[in-house]
């Protein structure tokens, strides 16, 4: 309950309708997945049906984030929601989405593959493989696990990178969806002392 009292004035410094949303917490079984579900709090068609139903108007969305049952009373660990919140933000505010679009208009005659590679080539290891592998949308969720990671920062400094290094074991491996860890660490430490 601590922590999402404090997700609250995280959510409130960034969405200026945040009195709109509940942030809950749900418990899951599996002990290194946390995660944002955007369907409660975007989903508009569930509240409709619900009304059409039912009858009864929801006035405010929720903002699930899942953590593993197991770590739910680790306070350590519990830093990592502020990631998690960050997705909410991200995808309420389109901050990955309208920065994509903006280096699109910018750099029209270019494929936005080739774009992303000449922005971030030395913000993001690999972005060659990267794209070869999977696609500008992969470039697209690493940019977006880096937005979460600097999110979470600004309010818990480096906590969340000592909890993803232990859990990760400092991993080297980035796949489709995140990033290497020890360059997520690189770039919060490097946010932090104004790099």
């Amino acid at each position: 309950y601590e922590i999402v009292a404090c997700l609250n004035y995280a959510l409130s410094d960034w969405i200026d309708n945040s009195d709109q949303y509940i942030i809950v917490t749900s418990l899951i079984n599996n002990n290194g997945e946390f995660s944002f579900d955007p369907f409660l709090a975007f989903f508009d068609q569930l509240y409709d049906d619900i009304q059409q139903h039912y009858n009864m108007v929801f006035e405010k969305r929720l903002v699930q984030i899942n953590l593993p049952r197991s770590l739910s009373r680790d306070y350590l660990s519990a830093v990592v929601l502020y990631h998690e919140l960050g997705h909410f933000v991200d995808l309420k505010l389109s901050i990955i989405a309208r920065l994509i679009y903006a280096l699109q208009q910018r750099f029209q005659h270019n494929s936005i593959s080739d774009v992303l590679k000449d922005q971030f080539r030395t913000f993001i290891p690999f972005i060659d493989q990267i794209t070869t592998r999977h696609g500008a949308s992969a470039v697209a969720m690493h940019l977006s696990e880096y937005f979460c990671d600097l999110f979470a920062s600004q309010y818990i400094g480096e906590s969340s990178n000592y909890f993803l290094s232990y859990i990760t074991e400092k991993s080297s491996l980035w796949d489709e969806t995140h990033p290497a860890t020890k360059n997520r660490v690189d770039v919060v430490s490097d946010f932090l002392n104004n790099r």
